[in-house]
């Protein structure tokens, strides 16, 4: 776990290499980073376009000393974009009335970025990532690799393909992954493969455990159970 001396270094060295702005909002333990993702051409750096978005870093736990609470980096930043506002609606995954961008599904961002990411890492991997290609999706009218849909059907694409399991074993396979089922190794696997669990999904299983917050995958299970 990262210390607050290492995060708040790691934040300053963050707003200097990309010109961002460091602000606290009010009489909370959130941090405002405000700044500007530039879409350039590698070759000439022509700038295809500018994202003006806030960062907000939750650091509650590193104030308050209370290992309960979630914070940055185990909680994901989140990430608002304050201009185009022709971007922020359903189509585009940016909350109409917020701003919040839905950069992927949680749990993926957390597969992609694994548990020692940095802000560095999640600006390059994640954010530079959906500007370019909702930039691709304002100039061609598709997203470049497709979408998932809205809500929970988008949850049950989303896991039905990172699972490799069809859409019915989706919760049976997200409650193996929170704990509330145990499998043994030795047992049918819980997608009706027929094949023992160690011969099938194990590996997929401990694999996403290894990199995700349970809190995320908790969260999705409850969204998908209607909780």
């Amino acid at each position: 776990m990262k210390t607050l001396v290492e995060i708040e270094k790691e934040i300053s060295l963050f707003c200097e290499k990309y010109n961002f702005i460091e602000s606290r909002k009010n009489n909370t333990n959130i941090f405002i980073l405000k700044g500007y993702i530039n879409l350039k051409d590698p070759e000439n750096g022509y700038c295809f376009d500018s994202f003006y978005v806030a960062y907000y870093l939750d650091l509650e736990r590193y104030y308050n000393a209370k290992n309960e609470k979630f914070s940055y980096p185990e909680k994901l930043p989140k990430i608002v974009l304050l201009n185009h506002l022709e971007l922020k609606t359903e189509d585009f995954h940016i909350n109409s009335k917020t701003g919040v961008c839905c950069l992927a599904p949680e749990v993926e961002c957390c597969c992609i970025l694994g548990k020692d990411y940095n802000l560095f890492d999640f600006t390059e991997k994640l954010v530079v990532s959906f500007f370019a290609t909702l930039f691709y999706k304002t100039e061609m009218g598709e997203w470049p690799y497709g979408d998932y849909a809205h809500y929970e059907e988008g949850l049950l694409e989303y896991y039905s393909l990172k699972l490799g399991v069809q859409k019915n074993f989706v919760v049976a396979g997200l409650e193996i992954l929170v704990g509330h089922n145990k499998i043994g190794r030795n047992e049918v696997c819980f997608c009706n493969s027929g094949k023992k669990y160690k011969k099938c999904h194990r590996d997929v299983i401990e694999g996403i455990q290894r990199k995700v917050n349970k809190r995320y995958l908790e969260n999705d299970l409850k969204v998908l159970l209607g909780k």
